[in-house]
């Protein structure tokens, strides 16, 4: 099976790169606290026109970034939803993944991880260092991240969205907010404010907030760039309940000086394609 990921343009280059989420029914089975499931592993494809892919050669009978499941902080399930981005010379991937305790236990309550790898090749991540760019018990896990910097008046921020079930949000969570921060939807996270020219990932603050509710895999368009960009994403359920489909212009974002977002809401707004 094939499931999400994202597509770059290369700075380098004029081809488009799709990272993608794959599993093959070939390979063992692991015991989840929900289910037993394949591993997850990330894929290349390449595009001249955003039309017509194909798999990267190298990439045909391996996937390009494997599942690290001889790394002990993993656990061996989670690897998907690949995020990339261009960013100080180097291209940078991060990844939908959860914590293994260091005892070997894979605990069913929060646990939540973006990981994160770079390298100078597009093509070519093997050997590439594996980060935990953020660990979170508020979240069983972090489902299709986007990662950007945002300019304020005398620096930076850096954001993460991220989306989550109902159920992926811990008992500690829980305990640190209200029920109506506990919802299906798009969350963030930000960091303090750092120097425009600060060259590393600072921490993201705790606790999340709700982006958007009844939304996944949200993303922000050019929010590195505009001043209100727009939020798009996949509504859950429509007003009868029932799974809605489609992708929905959510809203305008608007970045507060304090760092937290606002949202002018587009209203009667439906999805604009059937999938």
């Amino acid at each position: 099976s094939i499931w999400s990921g994202s597509i770059i343009k290369d700075p380098k280059s004029a081809y488009y790169y799709l990272f993608y989420t794959s599993r093959c029914s070939k390979h063992s089975r692991y015991w989840t606290p929900k289910e037993w499931q394949y591993p997850q592993h990330i894929g290349i494809a390449r595009s001249e026109n955003l039309s017509s892919w194909r798999r990267l050669e190298q990439g045909l009978y391996k996937p390009l970034i494997p599942n690290p499941v001889t790394d002990t902080r993993f656990d061996h399930i989670n690897w998907r939803d690949p995020y990339v981005i261009y960013h100080n010379d180097r291209y940078h991937c991060f990844i939908t993944a959860r914590r293994r305790k260091p005892n070997g236990t894979i605990h069913p309550d929060g646990d939540g991880v973006i990981a994160h790898l770079s390298s100078t090749n597009i093509e070519r991540w093997s050997g590439s260092d594996i980060h935990i760019f953020h660990h979170s018990q508020e979240f069983y896990q972090m489902e299709v991240p986007q990662v950007f910097w945002r300019s304020t008046k005398s620096g930076k921020r850096l954001y993460l969205i991220f989306s989550a079930e109902e159920s992926d949000c811990s008992s500690h969570r829980r305990k640190l907010t209200s029920l109506a921060q506990c919802r299906t939807g798009s969350y963030y996270m930000f960091s303090h404010e750092v120097a425009i020219d600060y060259k590393g990932w600072p921490p993201l603050r705790e606790p999340a907030h709700l982006l958007a509710p009844n939304l996944f895999a949200g993303k922000i368009l050019n929010p590195e760039t505009q001043s209100q960009p727009e939020l798009f994403g996949f509504p859950v359920v429509d007003q009868k309940g029932q799974f809605a489909g489609g992708i929905e212009n959510y809203g305008r974002v608007n970045f507060l000086d304090s760092g937290l977002i606002n949202i002018d809401r587009k209203q009667n707004s439906m999805p604009h394609a059937a999938l």
